[in-house]
């Protein structure tokens, strides 16, 4: 029931507002058609912009065939996508505080800290990976990945914590079902 529960909310939350480790292009299918706001998110991009053949740069919108305007991707880095670098760029893909976040390490701790304030119902999960069996486990004491800060806030913060040991049948979908 749990799980079945958390599948019918991440449908509703990719259409609502997303808010995870993924790509513009992910957010902007998500968004499309989306519950009666149109089918194109507002999105403030950092990478390509227009450039006509002499160097200027149209910010205006003057589209013109020949001779105009070309999208050329400046080399600008518009925000780390790591610890608090995450709402930042969040905010930038989808214009507005999202109603749900996912997350496995205190690298989305301010992701997930961003995404459960605000007004309304709010939604922070916490994928927790403590199956060394199936996966790989990585939490407090891990070389390679840290989950220490969000498991604690998660539980000051009554989040939502999904243990991949107990609460996933399967990891890969070529495992056999428990």
């Amino acid at each position: 029931m749990k799980r079945t529960l958390l599948i019918a909310v991440s449908a509703c939350v990719a259409i609502a507002g997303l808010a995870a480790s993924a790509s513009l292009a992910f957010a902007q299918q998500a968004a499309e058609g989306g519950r009666g706001r149109g089918n194109r998110p507002r999105v403030a991009l950092d990478g390509p912009v227009p450039r006509y053949p002499d160097g200027t740069v149209d910010l205006g919108g003057a589209w013109t065939g020949g001779g105009g305007p070309v999208l050329v991707r400046e080399p600008n880095v518009a925000f780390v996508d790591d610890g608090a670098g995450k709402p930042v760029g969040i905010y930038r893909a989808i214009g507005r505080r999202p109603i749900a976040a996912f997350g496995n390490s205190d690298g989305d701790l301010q992701m997930l800290q961003y995404a459960a304030v605000g007004e309304g119902s709010r939604l922070a999960v916490l994928i927790h990976h403590d199956d060394m069996e199936r996966e790989y486990a990585y939490d407090r004491d891990s070389r390679i990945g840290r989950l220490d800060k969000a498991l604690d806030e998660a539980k000051a913060r009554k989040w939502v914590v999904v243990s991949m040991k107990d609460d996933w049948k399967r990891i890969y979908p070529w495992e056999p079902g428990q």
